[in-house]
């Protein structure tokens, strides 16, 4: 990998552009990127924002997907 991933434990929401909000946790984060579990279905290349406890929701795209991880 590019960067060094950090273990986590975030609860956050995930919200694509003509869908509700759906939860997430965040299970690692570097600066390049993060890996989620959540209920939704979604393909690479796929835009969504993330949304995590006091900061500005961020535009994201989808990179590789593993069930519902991504």
């Amino acid at each position: 990998r590019r960067t060094v991933r950090l273990n986590v434990r975030v609860k956050g929401s995930l919200k694509q552009p003509i869908s509700t909000s759906l939860k997430v946790d965040v299970i690692d984060l570097s600066t390049l990127g993060c890996r989620i579990d959540t209920s939704a279905l979604l393909a690479d290349g796929d835009s969504v924002w993330l949304k995590f406890p006091r900061l500005a929701p961020l535009e994201t795209r989808v990179m590789w997907r593993d069930g519902f991880r991504y």
